[in-house]
């Protein structure tokens, strides 16, 4: 059974009165965006004040606290809470834990992710039975590590053989998925349907008539992306033909850098994420062969190749902050604050042009390899105290890792200023004084909206989906 933040009488009684400035500023980014997924959003928004924070980015950053703006400029993850943490491969394929999801990034005061992180705390915890007095002692794990972290100077990285608890078996997770062998593993085996050809046999190893192959030919390979998982839709014929035009240079790109190639077997819209669900964001299937012999083919598992192709419509954190420095386009900006702040690069980040509009590709990173803690209590029925805090400090060290690696970079302060705040400490009394004070403001905005938010829900739901 799960929990929500307890709210004031007041709070209760103002959900009968739905004010339309508020719908408005809560509705301000969902113009345009496909309405089924609109309402999936909404009703996921309506569960908890966790989720309501986490799709409500732009109220955060619009509502932010005046008293906390003179902190150190740093470059942003810019919508930093504990589900952007998390496991991916990166392009020396080895397995990493770190920050994620930069698409809100930009150039601020660091106070920005340290207040979203610590508020987020406050909202998350509650769903875990955890009580404030332990969410105030993990509040204090995180800026402690963060300090520590910043005052030694140097930008670290977790290594994975020594990783342990729940970061651990995390990463532990992912290499034994990407050990899984040529048939795939159960996750892979779980998002894909029909069979792979090899010569005339397929993987079953039936023997297939009347079809002759040829040398170097990949014969009908029937591989597609499944539609019954509820994690993808049909991907129109023309956005099909538009995305396999915007590859078409990434791929040739990868083959020059003996990386094989690429013959995409299927495309699908993609449903993943909170705050971006609605806009444009596809998952592209790709078998990958080696154009020589010696190649080393770089795919997710097995033969395939999963990418995320997603549109990036821009920061809701930059527009509250001073000047931000030039980019050739949103999806540039992503890529480069991302590299900037992660100690790997993600597998195949780029930045691609489509239909007119910037779009980051990567390789698809499943939900599965986040560090979902209400999961994880659900299937234990408990967190273990021990790990849990190893796992904030983790986070809080992170984060310090992130500021100091991309210290002196376009107008960010230099690592010698990053060094004097972490040995510093009369920030952190009113920063979890903050983070308390705008958790409640957030349970207070859940509570004020989440029966028009399950009402419109229906109301944008199709028919036959109810």
């Amino acid at each position: 059974m799960t929990k929500t933040p307890k709210a004031t009488g007041r709070v209760l009684a103002a959900e009968a009165a739905i004010d339309p400035a508020l719908i408005r500023r809560l509705t301000s980014l969902d113009k345009g965006r496909a309405p089924v997924l609109i309402a999936r959003k909404y009703h996921r928004m309506a569960e908890d004040a966790f989720a309501f924070f986490r799709g409500s980015n732009h109220l955060f950053q619009a509502d932010f606290p005046r008293g906390l703006r003179h902190f150190p400029k740093v470059w942003l993850n810019g919508d930093l809470h504990l589900e952007n943490f998390g496991t991916y491969r990166g392009e020396n394929r080895l397995t990493y834990f770190d920050i994620g999801d930069f698409d809100d990034g930009a150039l601020g005061p660091a106070s920005r992710d340290l207040l979203r992180f610590l508020a987020g705390l406050h909202l998350a915890m509650p769903l875990l039975d955890l009580s404030p007095g332990k969410v105030a002692k993990l509040s204090k794990i995180y800026l402690a590590a963060y300090r520590d972290a910043l005052s030694s100077g140097k930008a670290l990285w977790l290594e994975r053989n020594l990783a342990t608890g729940l970061i651990g078996e995390l990463m532990r997770k992912l290499d034994k998925r990407l050990d899984a062998g040529p048939g795939g593993s159960a996750w892979l085996r779980s998002r894909i349907t029909g069979d792979k050809t090899d010569g005339d046999k397929t993987d079953s190893g039936k023997k297939k008539a009347g079809r002759n192959t040829g040398k170097g030919s990949r014969g009908e390979d029937s591989r597609r992306l499944r539609l019954d998982t509820g994690k993808a839709l049909p991907a129109s014929p023309k956005s099909r033909k538009a995305i396999e035009q915007a590859l078409a240079e990434v791929a040739r790109q990868q083959r020059k850098l003996g990386h094989g190639d690429w013959h995409i077997l299927d495309i699908a819209w993609r449903i993943a994420g909170l705050g971006t669900l609605g806009l444009p964001r596809y998952s592209v299937l790709v078998q990958v062969t080696p154009h020589q012999a010696d190649e080393t083919v770089l795919s997710t598992e097995g033969d395939l190749l999963l990418l995320d192709l997603k549109l990036q419509p821009g920061s809701v954190t930059a527009p509250y902050l001073k000047k931000q420095p030039r980019f050739a386009s949103e999806a540039a900006r992503v890529v480069a604050i991302e590299k900037r702040l992660q100690a790997m690069n993600p597998a195949f980040l780029t930045d691609v042009r489509l239909d007119g509009r910037s779009y980051t590709l990567r390789e698809l990173q499943p939900e599965a390899d986040k560090l979902d803690l209400k999961q994880i209590h659900a299937e234990a029925g408990h967190l273990d105290a021990t790990d849990l805090e190893q796992a904030i400090d983790m986070m809080g060290r992170l984060t310090a890792w992130a500021q100091l690696r991309s210290a002196g970079r376009q107008g960010s302060v230099d690592a010698d200023s990053l060094i004097d705040f972490g040995n510093r400490s009369g920030w952190v009394a009113d920063l979890l004084a903050a983070a308390a004070r705008v958790a409640e403001q957030q349970t207070a905005l859940w509570h004020m909206t989440r029966a028009w938010l399950l009402a419109e829900a229906g109301r944008l739901t199709p028919v036959d989906a109810k």
